[in-house]
């Protein structure tokens, strides 16, 4: 067998692969199957393909609220003292502190949808016989945004105190 493998490579020109009788399908596979089977063709993994979806949606999420807290809070805080607006919280006069507290609780659906999609990532990648190109994706993307969330959130009690 090793000196019909030599015999066809010498008979082809330089530089020009041997043709294997398939043509181009656009799908990956993992090696032959046994025994001259067809190749195994991997498909995506759904839990991937759904952690990537929530770290999208997720960052989405956060930048939605972020828009909504600025808009409020500038209204808010526009040439008021810490005094009148405690005072206009313990009255309940405080027109646009519902957007504000809508906007909090954004930012902690993003952080859920975003260790919820970070799990998913986690089981997606490792799952045998899928692609795992998704779920690496979610992983980055779920992980950098719970621990940015996390730091951020450290961040603004080191500076309250």
């Amino acid at each position: 067998m090793n000196d019909n493998q030599n015999q066809q490579e010498q008979q082809q020109p330089q530089g020009q692969p041997v043709d294997q009788g398939q043509a181009f399908s656009g799908f990956s596979s993992v090696g032959n199957g046994p025994y001259g089977q067809a190749p195994i063709i991997l498909k995506h993994s759904g839990l991937g393909i759904t952690s990537f979806i929530m770290a999208l949606a997720s960052v989405i999420t956060f930048i939605l609220a972020i828009v909504i807290i600025a808009a409020n809070a500038y209204d808010l805080v526009n040439g008021t003292s810490t005094e009148d607006i405690q005072q206009q919280i313990l009255d309940g006069n405080g027109a646009g502190f519902g957007a504000v507290v809508a906007g909090g609780l954004l930012v902690i659906l993003s952080i859920v949808i975003s260790f919820i999609g970070l799990v998913l990532g986690i089981i997606g990648a490792c799952m045998k016989n899928r692609k795992k190109v998704f779920s690496i994706i979610g992983i980055v993307l779920n992980a950098l945004i719970t621990i940015g969330s996390f730091f951020m959130f450290l961040i603004s009690i080191m500076t309250a105190v």
